[in-house]
């Protein structure tokens, strides 16, 4: 049973339409907010691939810079004295090697540091992406659940007043004023129709046909003839 005034499920006549149609609004603008955050997460989830890429391709050359810079540390120490003086007098020699080494392997360490640093905050921002997208899909599952409700209230509704259309009709009526009631219909024109004409003859007869003459509840016997005694 609904509440007095309100159809079965507890809607007043238009507050069921009211909220569909702001729950069909409110529904597109969160359609658009959860779409605007899955772009966004997509477009981040493809720079921080690209990013853990590009900090794997780093950590490949440091570690390639390293290495070289060790075989070059490990040949310079094992050079005797006279490698030394003949790097001494033309100028050029291992030493330089190793500097140049260990440049290379500074530069490389500092552009994996970068990459590094630049994937942990596309990480945090895709994380908080994520996280808002996540909660805005549940509100917007949440909305449409709620829109789909009043959709089925709303056909209920209507379901209730089809069934009930004389009720309501009846009680409308009675609630009308005679005045209210001229002042809807005084402009209306009754249509005229033809008025279809009989003519009947009434005849006495002189005897009533068998068929049709009332019976007088007498009835007729055939009874055998009783002996006197």
């Amino acid at each position: 049973m609904g509440l007095p005034g309100r159809g079965p499920s507890g809607l007043r006549a238009g507050e069921g339409v009211e909220e569909a149609v702001g729950d069909e609004l409110a529904l597109n603008q969160r359609w658009e907010t959860v779409n605007g955050l899955r772009l966004a997460v997509q477009a981040l989830q493809r720079n921080h691939a690209a990013l853990v890429a590009e900090v794997r391709a780093r950590n490949a050359a440091l570690a390639v810079m390293m290495q070289n810079r060790a075989v070059k540390v490990a040949k310079e120490s094992g050079e005797g004295v006279i490698e030394d003086t003949i790097e001494f007098v033309f100028g050029q020699g291992a030493s330089e090697d190793v500097e140049a080494a260990r440049i290379l392997e500074d530069n490389a360490r500092a552009q994996y540091e970068k990459a590094v640093r630049e994937e942990q905050e596309l990480r945090d921002s895709l994380r908080s992406e994520t996280a808002a997208l996540n909660q805005a899909t549940s509100e917007y599952a949440a909305a449409l659940a709620a829109h789909a409700n009043h959709l089925l209230e709303v056909a209920a509704l209507r379901v209730h007043f089809k069934a009930n259309l004389l009720y309501y009709m009846q009680a409308i009526w009675s609630h009308t004023f005679s005045d209210q009631l001229q002042l809807s219909v005084h402009r209306l024109e009754a249509p005229a129709l033809p008025l279809a004409w009989a003519s009947y003859t009434v005849e006495r007869v002189a005897r009533c046909p068998p068929r049709s003459c009332p019976s007088l509840g007498i009835s007729h016997s055939k009874s055998s003839p009783t002996s006197r005694s």
